[in-house]
């Protein structure tokens, strides 16, 4: 496990056990590398703690800290880090990461869930680029309900009935929920977007059936 996350923890491959009591003029991550090497996890996720909680929108130190909560088994911890880590993966524009964070806090805790239920989308957009349109789906299944008041609700729909139509062939039942789109929120850009999907939908029926 040492060997895998070397480069993220700054454990050389080959590092000798010196003491890192020793070390107090080095940085963070020379100091963390080394007690990581020494097998001292709990005073290297101590360090890390800190160094997280002092850079909250530091990509790096925040990836390390949750290398170490995973390399160590520290469950319940990595489960409270990892809303915030995937929250800044998703602002860094690293959705797929984000997904992979996802993924692997559900096979944790399967109520594993991210900061904000917009996010939510993001996840499923990352999914449908995956080609994995049954948990694009499955991200979104019920979000109208579970989360009533979210201001992403026509934006799932639009995105639900596009994975309907063109990765499932399910027309259909794209065209109900494109439908109850444009009704509920005809001046939405999603409503807007499912109004004109809807009327090329139309265009193509009509020039299948000549």
């Amino acid at each position: 496990m040492v060997h895998q996350y070397h480069a993220i923890l700054g454990v050389e491959q080959h590092a000798s056990a010196k003491s890192a009591a020793k070390q107090d003029d080095a940085g963070d991550s020379e100091a963390i590398g080394r007690l990581v090497g020494e097998g001292r996890l709990d005073e290297a996720l101590d360090l890390a703690y800190e160094a997280q909680r002092n850079e909250p929108e530091n990509l790096a130190v925040q990836q390390r800290y949750h290398k170490l909560l995973q390399l160590s088994g520290r469950n319940d911890r990595l489960l409270s880090h990892a809303p915030r880590y995937l929250s800044l993966l998703l602002r860094k524009g690293m959705a797929t990461d984000a997904l992979d964070v996802y993924k692997r806090m559900q096979a944790l805790d399967g109520k594993f869930a991210p900061e904000q239920p917009a996010q939510l989308l993001d996840l499923a957009e990352a999914a449908r680029r995956a080609r994995d349109y049954a948990l694009a789906l499955t991200l979104v299944k019920g979000f109208d309900k579970r989360f009533p008041r979210s201001a992403a609700i026509p934006d799932v729909y639009l995105f639900a009935a596009k994975v309907l139509c063109e990765n499932y062939r399910q027309e259909a039942t794209a065209r109900q929920i494109l439908a109850t789109l444009r009704t509920r929120y005809p001046t939405h850009p999603a409503g807007v977007e499912a109004t004109q999907y809807l009327e090329v939908l139309d265009r193509m029926a009509a020039g299948s059936a000549a």
